[in-house]
């Protein structure tokens, strides 16, 4: 008696923990085993395929006395999973092939639930009845009684029993939803894009709301050829507590080949949930990590993109979420006062007006230059200028040339230029024949007109002259003197 007042008890716990339903007035106090059972499903998700399994039978019960006696056969597709799960006993019948199903006291019936749904897909166990439902309630009608799960495509799972006539479901599952964000680094603030420099890290983060019920899901995640994903960075967490899950909770794998709507992908990494644990999961989940820009990086106009899908439910069904990461270029061009444009300049890019720090630069070749914070700043690039052009600059910020060489013949600019890509669409230069027409950041040096040097032709010309006036007046002033003597 002790027995089959505990699987009652379990019973009425199962249905509190896993899905409130209500047991309509039953038409029989006692009786046996018939064909009459009703499953009245309310409020189902339109679309949504609910299958039952029967577990073992309802042989008989005598509700005035609470005795119920539940039965399987030892042909059962359910024995060994019965027969082997801790807190199940099995008790012979005599020598028949039937046996009598009890549980022990403290049975968590959460993950028995969990895991015998499981076991029903693993060993291909069907169902005894599927129904999509439409509109209205649905209905599973003539059902033998006896102790069922209910399992939903819509990732929901429930657990229940019928015993001498009608159950009713009121469906409380929901379909849960993905929301992805990647942090923009000057503001700290999270969002579906975000403007960055090659070589700098890049927070993302992914927040599944949890459905009532969940089940089967599992988050993929894709990454372009412009990211770099770091692994040691991934963290599984709960939303509201902060505290990451046990790692029991669900499995990782990296660089999974997997197929979403006919495109063939491989993950940047799989996470795959434990369905026990998401059965009493009552929070949403936070997946963060970061990766970095690297020198793959599209420019804009494109977006280096981070993609995730959520897989749940029976038929796996798929949300889909993405977030852009933008990097940016821009031209510059060194001419003097007419547009001519100059070669022999030398720049440093810097972060500030003055002091600051060196934005590092890998020179390309071919007059490009890469922003890549990866690299040490005492082994960055010196610009050369001509016309130049810098990719992998992050759009929301100001940056600052310094000329460190001019051009022979010109003066050297004596403060820091500054350009900025944000708001500029004209980051392209134009060139005709060696001539700047506009775009980009042009920059101009000048020079100062000729000083006369000693030495010259008007120095000698005035000496010339000077020592033929001088020659003159001494040739005069003898005459003068030898005339004054005569006379």
């Amino acid at each position: 008696m002790k027995k089959v007042l505990s699987l009652i008890l379990t019973i009425t716990i199962l249905f509190t923990q896993i899905l409130p339903i209500s047991v309509l007035a039953a038409d029989k106090n006692s009786g046996v085993n018939a064909n009459d059972g009703v499953i009245t499903i309310s409020n189902p998700i339109e679309g949504k395929t609910y299958s039952l399994y029967k577990l073992f039978e309802l042989e008989s019960w005598n509700e005035e006395k609470g005795a119920y006696v539940y039965t399987i056969s030892n042909s059962s597709k359910w024995y060994e999973f019965l027969n082997s799960y801790d807190g199940v006993t099995l008790t012979q019948r005599g020598a028949s092939d039937t046996y009598i199903v009890t549980v022990s006291e403290g049975f968590n019936v959460s993950a028995f639930a969990s895991n015998a749904l499981n076991y029903a897909k693993t060993n291909k166990i069907d169902a005894v009845r599927s129904e999509t439902a439409g509109t209205s309630a649905l209905v599973f009608d003539n059902l033998n009684y006896g102790y069922y799960l209910v399992d939903s495509s819509a990732g929901s799972l429930c657990a229940l029993n019928t015993t001498n006539s009608e159950i009713e479901i009121n469906e409380k599952n929901s379909i849960p939803t993905i929301d992805k964000t990647v942090k923009e680094n000057n503001s700290g603030i999270y969002g579906d894009s975000s403007k960055e420099a090659i070589g700098k890290v890049i927070d993302f983060r992914t927040i599944i709301n949890v459905g009532e019920g969940a089940e089967n899901y599992v988050l993929h995640d894709v990454m372009s050829s412009g990211l770099t994903f770091i692994d040691s960075t991934l963290v599984v967490k709960n939303e509201t507590t902060s505290a990451e899950l046990p790692t029991t909770s669900y499995t990782v794998e990296y660089g999974k080949s997997v197929k979403y709507e006919e495109n063939s992908y491989t993950t940047t990494f799989t996470i795959t949930f434990n369905n026990e644990f998401m059965s009493t999961m009552q929070d949403n989940i936070v997946v963060e990590y970061q990766a970095k820009l690297n020198e793959n990086a599209v420019i804009y106009n494109s977006a280096n993109t981070n993609d995730t899908w959520l897989e749940y439910g029976d038929n796996h069904v798929t949300l889909k979420d993405q977030t852009k990461v933008y990097t940016y270029t821009f031209d510059i061009v060194k001419t003097d006062s007419e547009n001519i444009v100059l070669e022999g300049a030398t720049f440093k890019l810097y972060d500030a007006k003055t002091d600051g720090n060196i934005v590092p630069l890998v020179d390309e070749g071919n007059g490009v230059y890469r922003v890549d914070y990866t690299i040490d700043v005492n082994n960055s690039a010196t610009i050369s200028a001509g016309k130049v052009t810098i990719k992998g600059l992050d759009g929301d910020v100001s940056y600052f040339l310094e000329e460190i060489t001019a051009p022979n013949g010109y003066n050297k600019l004596t403060s820091r230029v500054e350009f900025s890509v944000a708001d500029n669409s004209d980051v392209d230069a134009e060139i005709n024949e060696n001539t700047y027409v506009r775009g980009g950041l042009q920059i101009v040096n000048t020079t100062g007109s000729m000083i006369p040097s000693t030495g010259g032709i008007g120095t000698t010309l005035f000496i010339t002259i000077g020592s033929i006036m001088v020659l003159s007046f001494g040739i005069l002033l003898v005459a003068r003197l030898r005339l004054a003597k005569e006379i």
